[in-house]
Order: C-alpha cells, then structure tokens, then sequence
C-alpha cells in the first residue's frame, strides 16, 4: 500500500514540460527552417516567398539580408514595389511610341518629335531631346513635368504616413493612405483576406517579372536601334 500511494503522488506531482508553442503564420506568409533547427518565419512574413509550384516555397535570399537586416525589411518591400510599378509603366513606355502617335505633337515639341531619327532608337533618344524642348504656357520640358509629377507623388505619399502616424511597416509597405478607403468606394477591393493576399502576391510577381523585362528590353533596344520586339 505503501509502494502504490508513493507511485500516485509521484503521478501527481509530476510537472510536464512547457508545450512547444505553435508558430502563427500570417496569411501569405512563408517559413523556413533556421540554424537551430526551428520553423520561424522568412523575412519576418513579408508576403512573396512563394516559389512557382505549390509544394515548396522559394524564400530567394541567398545573402541573408532578411536576418542581417531586419529593420530595414519594411523600406526594402516598399522599394521593391515601387520600382516594379515604376517597371511596368516603363515597359508600357518602350512599346507605346511604336504604337502611338499623338496629332500636332511635331508643331508644340519638334525636339521632342524628332527623336529616333538619329539612327537611335525613338525612346534611347527622346531623353535628350525631350529635354531640349519646353511646354507651352508652363515653359518646362517634358522630362522635368514626369520628373516632378513623379517626386509629387512620392514626397506626398511619404509624408502621409509620417502625419497620420502609419510609420512605415511590413504591413504598410507599398501603401497609402486612403487605399482602403478608395478602393471600397469603387468597389475595387477583395472580399477575403486570401483574395487581398492573392492580389499582393499579384503585383509583386508582374513587377519583378517587369523589372527583368524593361532591363532586357531596353539594352535589347540599344544593341539594335529597332523597335519592338528589339531585334536586329
């Protein structure tokens, strides 16, 4: 009797070890498997680890700056999205000029007009001689009007995160405010939160993809001098 009381308060007052806690992985997010052993999060969840197939995620980071700078995660995603954009819209401009022609634009910017027929391509020389010549009324080239549209934006944007106390964050990155907001208006916005999570992973696969293209397509254009698909 002895014996069995002394097993069942040993029972009794045995202390289990702490469960292992679960890792919480944000929708969209991927993991990887660090140097202990441990499933942690890649690039502390930013969304876009994802690899081509859905058996494996790719988690590109063959310099490890996720782990050597983590603070800076937020402004590189912000980055990254933003020259994807800035990518896509570009390689819209490299096929545009071959398929557009705006009516009277020789007699308001002959410069500007002329360009590609130096035996360049029309967009490697539009640069310069884009530059040469000035808007009516406002008396400034088209070039400086892209290049202060473009800085309007950014300096805009940048100081509404700062004045309505968003900070810049892996959430926020590549946002604005106002989006949301905007976006419910013209009933634009996912239903779901897999759906919103699909359109991120959307856009930051077409603006690496763009980033790539344009890269390609302009040094392409200068070994040529031709117009799409940039060919000699």
């Amino acid at each position: 009797k002895l014996d069995s009381a002394a097993v069942i308060a040993k029972e009794y007052s045995r202390v289990d070890p702490p469960a292992t806690p679960v890792l919480s992985v944000p929708a969209g997010a991927t993991t990887r498997v660090n140097e202990e052993g441990k499933e942690v999060l890649f690039a502390e969840g930013l969304i876009g680890g994802q690899g081509a197939f859905s058996s494996s995620d790719y988690n590109f980071d063959p310099l490890g700056i996720s782990d050597k700078l983590p603070f800076m995660l937020p402004f590189f995603r912000e980055s990254e999205l933003k020259h994807g954009r800035l990518a896509m819209l570009g390689f819209l401009g490299l096929l545009a000029p071959d398929a557009v022609s705006i009516p009277g634009f020789a007699a308001i910017m002959p410069k500007c007009a002329a360009a590609g027929k130096g035996g360049e391509l029309r967009v490697v020389e539009a640069h310069d001689a884009c530059m040469g010549d000035h808007l009516p009324v406002i008396g400034i080239s088209p070039m400086m009007l892209l290049l202060l549209a473009a800085g309007t934006i950014e300096i805009v944007t940048s100081f509404q995160k700062v004045a309505f106390g968003w900070g810049l964050t892996i959430k926020n990155a590549g946002d604005y405010p106002g989006r949301q907001e905007i976006g419910g208006f013209l009933g634009q916005l996912p239903d779901t939160e897999t759906e919103m999570v699909v359109r991120k992973l959307q856009e930051l696969k077409h603006g690496r993809l763009a980033m790539i293209a344009f890269s390609g397509a302009w040094a392409q254009g200068v070994l040529t001098a031709n117009g799409f698909p940039w060919i000699w």
